[in-house]
């Protein structure tokens, strides 16, 4: 899942200079791990120690990151198959969305 993250991730980290304050986990880390969360039905808490965030680091983070990049990252990757017309592929990620929103 990191090689699709990878190129949206960092373009959006660039162009808004997120990591640039970053010491230790740059935005695709905490990107991948609510993205694996969410796909998986996983405690963002759990997926984070499992990937070497700890818990201080990710209050820290969810605290200090805008959700902005986030916003852009989800709509970077789903843009080809909105555009594509392929209902199929972007409503499962449009459920797990709104699941995640609680707006189901």
């Amino acid at each position: 899942m990191k090689k699709i993250l990878n190129k949206p991730a960092n373009e959006i980290s660039e162009s808004m200079n997120l990591d640039i304050n970053s010491k230790r986990i740059k935005f695709i880390d905490h990107a991948y791990a609510i993205i694996y969360s969410a796909l998986h039905g996983c405690d963002l808490t759990d997926t984070s120690i499992d990937n070497g965030i700890s818990r201080s680091w990710l209050s820290k983070l969810n605290s200090n990151k805008p959700y902005m990049p986030f916003i852009q990252l989800f709509y970077k990757l789903l843009d080809p198959y909105i555009k594509a017309h392929n209902y199929r592929v972007y409503s499962k990620y449009m459920r797990v969305l709104a699941y995640r929103l609680n707006i189901h």
